[in-house]
């Protein structure tokens, strides 16, 4: 073994040393997860493809990665403690990015909970979702209690670059940057709830300057149905614009039939979305296909969604988004997706589970349909088999045309409890792979301990 691979695997044992060892005298609570993948893989490229590893048109890979979690809890003045690192390893592969083996300490913090009675920190790196965006941070960040219904949120710190961004780039600093702001978590009569708050970034290289406004609140609603109505705007004060609107509810019409209805709009141009940041709401679970795949500027997206269960173990489905966005300035176009779809269960306690579904999307792009398929079964208390299929044939408007296939097939097997292990195999066939034949092993343990 590399000696870069015996100093990581040694600084892991370290880390977990010092954990189980010192946290008796200063915790009552030590918790955390191990996950292991060990994967095997034989692929190759299309010609002509850009592939950051050395620009290679095929080969072998095993890559190894071990990620680990450790919580302390009731530590003293109540607070808690977390780290969280990855090992990883490539034993087929030498070149850029280089994996011979190393630790990366993704994050750690401590959160006091009671300061002053009404005040709370966090404190080191960590996730901060403001805005509408995610950033992963070296950063402070503070609760303050003012009433029961209003407290107030601040935070200033450095982001980080996520391990993906570092790969590619090859750079163990980020570029010098910076973000803070403040925010007002309110509770208002008539159950709503919500925030409003100011946020900059500042990035040295390029210069860039963003100052953005945003509110976000959500009601539940009895009459005349149960319902929830919730709304996020993001206002780019300086470049002049909305990055992003959404409003939308949820419907429970009846106990079977539900219905989303959502309206979006956000602009590409004034952030790159696609490298910060994620949704801040959780409700919507509809892909926006068009967006991601042929949108090159502003749009205006409707969206609505149905659910509907026939009997306890078969439900039926419907995803329609009808998109306007500018394809050049000043030319808009118009695309929708479809998505239609089945879920059944069979057996006394459901251990067969079926979905089946098409989706169909054009826009100015071209179109594609295809079939999806999830299966499930459950054979004992303790080994599960699940698979999942997924193929597409696309036509593009620079006459390309193509189909695309993924499958994948996995075997769980619960050791005891809170360890359990999983083999996979998986196959792919797109325009970026020729083939791409995948297998592997993967291994989950949860621990809780208290003292």
């Amino acid at each position: 073994m590399r000696g870069t691979t015996l100093k990581a695997l040694a600084t892991a044992c370290l880390v977990g040393v010092f954990f189980v060892q010192e946290t008796r005298a200063i915790a009552e609570t030590l918790s955390g997860n191990f996950e292991a993948l060990f994967e095997g893989r034989k692929n190759r490229y299309h010609k002509g493809s850009l592939v950051y590893g050395g620009h290679r048109f095929g080969g072998n890979e095993m890559p190894f990665s071990l990620y680990s979690r450790f919580t302390l809890e009731d530590l003293p003045q109540g607070a808690s403690a977390v780290a969280y690192f990855r090992y990883r390893d490539d034993f087929a592969y030498n070149g850029y990015p280089d994996e011979s083996g190393q630790v990366d300490v993704f994050l750690g913090y401590v959160e006091i909970p009671r300061i002053a009675d009404r005040l709370s920190l966090v404190l080191g790196r960590q996730f901060i979702h403001k805005a509408g965006n995610v950033f992963l941070a070296d950063a402070i960040q503070g609760d303050l209690e003012i009433t029961k219904s209003l407290a107030l949120n601040f935070f200033y710190g450095k982001p980080r670059d996520l391990e993906t961004f570092s790969e590619w780039y090859n750079q163990d600093e980020n570029i010098d940057e910076k973000i803070w702001g403040i925010s007002a978590k309110f509770s208002l009569p008539f159950q709503i709830s919500g925030e409003v708050g100011y946020m900059e970034r500042d990035l040295d290289y390029p210069d860039e300057h963003d100052e953005l406004l945003h509110l976000t609140w959500q009601k539940p609603l009895s009459f005349p149905i149960d319902s929830l109505l919730y709304q996020e705007m993001v206002y780019n004060n300086s470049q002049g614009g909305f990055e992003d609107v959404v409003f939308g509810t949820q419907m429970f019409l009846t106990q079977k039939f539900s219905m989303k209805l959502e309206g979006t709009y956000y602009d590409t141009n004034l952030w790159e979305r696609e490298a910060y940041t994620t949704d801040m709401f959780t409700l919507n679970t509809m892909d926006d296909l068009i967006f991601g795949l042929f949108s090159a500027s502003s749009l205006w997206q409707s969206k609505v969604g149905f659910d509907y269960a026939l009997n306890p173990g078969l439900s039926v489905y419907t995803d329609f988004a009808y998109q306007t966005y500018e394809t050049f300035p000043g030319e808009r176009t118009k695309g929708y997706s479809f998505e239609p779809g089945l879920r059944k269960t069979f057996g006394e306690r459901n251990e067969h589970a079926l979905s089946l579904g098409m989706f169909y999307l054009k826009s100015y792009g071209g179109e594609a349909v295809g079939p999806r398929a999830e299966y499930s079964l459950k054979l004992t208390q303790r080994l599960e088999w699940e698979n999942w299929f997924n193929m597409v044939h696309y036509d593009k408007t620079t006459n390309q045309s193509d189909q695309a296939f993924n499958f994948r097939t996995m075997v769980s097997y619960l050791l005891f409890r809170d360890c359990k292990l999983q083999g996979f195999f998986e196959a792919n066939s797109n325009d970026f792979y020729h083939d791409d034949i995948r297998g592997g092993l993967m291994a989950f343990y949860n621990f809780d301990t208290k003292f």
